[in-house]
C-alpha cells in the first residue's frame, strides 16, 4: 500500500498506520499473534509515549476488526523504567499480552509489576 512509500517517520502517524495494518491483517488473517513494534519505544523523547499510545490503539483496533480472536502483544521496551507514562498514554488498554523477551533469567523480570500496570 501507499503507506510503505512514506518512510520511517510515517510509523508514528496513525493515519498512515491504519491502512497498512488493515492490509496486513487481511493478507495474513491466519496469523494469531500480532505485535506492532520491537523495541520501538524511545525513552525520554518528548511526545513519544503519546504517539506510541495512539499507534498501539490504531494497531489493536484495526487488527481486531479483521481478526477478532487475534492476540495483540505489547513489546515491553521501557515498561520497567517508564510504565506509568505508558499507562497514562493508554498503551496498556490496547494489548492482550506483554512480551517480556528476556535478556537474562526469568528471576530478573518483575512480572508482578507488569500485571499491576495493566
Amino acid at each position: 500500500p501507499e503507506f510503505s512509500k512514506l518512510g520511517y517517520i510515517a510509523l508514528v502517524k496513525p493515519e498512515a498506520l491504519r491502512p497498512f495494518t488493515l492490509a496486513a491483517a487481511k493478507r495474513f488473517s491466519y496469523v494469531k499473534y500480532w505485535r506492532l513494534w520491537r523495541e520501538q519505544y524511545a525513552l525520554g523523547v518528548p511526545g513519544y509515549p503519546e504517539a506510541y499510545g495512539k499507534d498501539q490503539k490504531v494497531f489493536y483496533e484495526t487488527v481486531k476488526s479483521v481478526i477478532p480472536d487475534a492476540c495483540v502483544i505489547l513489546d515491553n521496551q521501557g515498561l520497567a523504567q517508564d510504565a506509568a507514562t505508558l499507562r497514562k498514554a493508554g498503551v496498556f488498554d490496547y494489548c492482550d499480552a506483554i512480551d517480556p523477551h528476556l535478556y537474562g533469567t526469568v528471576e530478573a523480570v518483575e512480572f508482578g509489576r507488569f500485571r499491576q500496570e495493566k
